[in-house]
């Protein structure tokens, strides 16, 4: 688990140092009005701030990892959220941003966190309704739309 862990963390310091680098490339802007770069660049920072507390946690937590040692992988959850994540790339364009949120929300809650179709469906409602609220409303994102027109 430690190795993994240490994988993980140098991978995606690797990443992070990768987005930082094509992020000087683009404009930055300044706070006010910022430019392509600076949320890519804001991004790779995060992303290897947190690769680095990754590396530091597990060469500190040696002890704790015999303990999880033993767990196995639940698979099929894996692959149905892998799956959904491929399945909401290609099918955003053909059924809008917020058509193919709810489904993907309800559809991980359903099948994945085996919740009740009720709160699967609102709790999709809630969470496509604040990605709604956000992107489109408050950020004005150029979002796809779906056949409904939303």
């Amino acid at each position: 688990m430690a190795k993994k862990d240490l994988f993980s963390a140098l991978f995606f310091l690797l990443l992070s140092i990768l987005v930082c680098w094509e992020s000087i490339y683009l404009k930055f802007g300044s706070f006010s009005k910022p430019g392509p770069g600076f949320l890519s660049l804001l991004a790779g920072l995060l992303l290897g701030s947190l690769s680095i507390v990754l590396a530091l946690r597990t060469s500190m937590t040696r002890n704790l990892r015999e303990k999880f040692s033993d767990t196995k992988t639940p698979w099929k959850p894996l692959l149905i959220t892998f799956g959904s994540m491929i399945g909401f790339t290609l099918f955003v364009e053909v059924l809008g941003f917020s058509g193919i949120t709810f489904l993907f929300i309800g559809g991980l809650l359903f099948t994945v966190e085996r919740k009740t179709w009720k709160v699967s469906v609102v709790a999709a409602v809630c969470v496509t309704a604040g990605a709604y609220l956000v992107f489109d409303l408050l950020l004005r994102s150029q979002l796809p739309h779906g056949p409904f027109g939303f």
